[in-house]
């Protein structure tokens, strides 16, 4: 709904019953009303009345929302029909709507000109006419991208991380990957999906592939001491007695704690510095490490058994050093798996034998 600047025909008509109150207290008359009907293709007819009244800008009053029943939605900045639980959100520049630029007066009445958005979704429509084929009984369409496509950035970190969280779900539930597997060799059969072949990442995914967890990672880093007391708690030793009061007593933290907020960056921070006092030991290492952990969980691997083994020992080693344990270890190579245990390496107490490569 839309209250607009008197047009020069409605300027000889008497004011209608209804009138607008303006923020000062101003009474505004109002000149009749022009209905625009809205076909949108659903079950209802949308119906959009614009209001006439001598005001240079549009206008919405107290009134007027009460005249159509409309409820004011601050928190969501909308306009709500109460008999139809409809919303509505107006957009404008600079909270002026210029009347040159929506509304065209003429003695017939009011004129509205051509959306700008419904002329650029007929040309988006031309633009699908023109680059769609069909082709072996298929259309071959493109995708409708913006016109700044060529500055979108490589996601690929992004996409590899949540891959690797995947599969690290994969470990623990040898049946969600049998469904996947089975849906990517589906599509890749029928020609939905195909492998890309050329890639320049230097960091392929591996043919053996491994996973495990720093325990209690948080808690295995000290926290300044001029720090603890934001970090503070009340407990009480008492059994739990509705007829008497707890004694309390406040603890604080001495570790970086799970809840806090910063807790990530400081846990991921502090294993970045660590590693990198290794790196001319073990250069090949770091560097692999530094791309592997996620949070508290490593997730790596090697094309062969030895690289794969000669990783996760010195990764075990490093994270030593800061009192920081990796347990929990799995991989799909049965090998490597029973060397680890050789090694006396926590291994995840697992049905073993779902995650051993053929």
């Amino acid at each position: 709904m839309s209250v607009v600047p008197l047009i020069v025909a409605s300027k000889h008509r008497p004011p209608a019953y209804l009138q607008l109150l303006a923020a000062n207290g101003t009474v505004i008359s109002t000149y009749g009303q022009r209905l625009l009907i809205l076909d949108l293709g659903l079950r209802r007819v949308f119906q959009w009345p614009f209001i006439f009244a001598p005001v240079s800008q549009p206008i919405i009053g107290a009134d007027f929302l009460s005249h159509y029943r409309l409820l004011v939605d601050i928190r969501h900045e909308c306009l709500v029909d109460s008999l139809q639980s409809c919303r509505y959100r107006e957009q404008c520049n600079n909270g002026i709507i210029s009347e040159s630029r929506q509304f065209t007066a003429t003695p017939k009445g009011l004129v509205i000109r051509d959306d700008p958005v419904l002329h650029e979704r007929d040309q988006d429509m031309e633009n699908f006419k023109e680059t769609t084929e069909f082709e072996n009984g298929r259309y071959i369409v493109q995708l409708p991208f913006r016109k700044s496509y060529n500055k979108l950035c490589d996601n690929y970190s992004l996409v590899k991380q949540r891959f690797q969280n995947l599969w690290r779900r994969f470990g623990h539930d040898s049946e969600l990957y049998q469904l996947y597997r089975e849906i990517i060799r589906d599509y890749t059969g029928q020609g939905i999906i195909e492998v890309k072949t050329e890639t320049t990442d230097k960091d392929q995914l591996n043919a053996i592939a491994f996973c495990s967890d720093i325990k209690q990672a948080f808690l295995q880093i000290c926290l300044a001491n001029e720090h603890t007391d934001a970090v503070r708690f009340l407990w009480s030793d008492d059994e739990p007695c509705f007829h008497k009061k707890p004694k309390l007593q406040v603890n604080r933290f001495n570790r970086v704690n799970f809840g806090v907020s910063s807790s990530p960056f400081l846990l991921t921070a502090t294993i970045r510095h660590h590693i990198e006092k290794y790196k001319h030991e073990f250069p090949d290492t770091v560097e692999l490490l530094d791309r592997s952990f996620y949070v508290y969980d490593l997730i790596s691997g090697g094309n062969e058994f030895e690289e794969a083994l000669q990783t996760s020992l010195r990764a075990k080693y490093i994270m030593e050093a800061a009192g920081m344990d990796l347990r929990k270890w799995i991989t799909n190579d049965a090998n490597l798996m029973d060397q680890w245990k050789k090694e006396k390496i926590d291994v995840h107490p697992i049905h073993e034998t779902k995650f051993r490569r053929k």
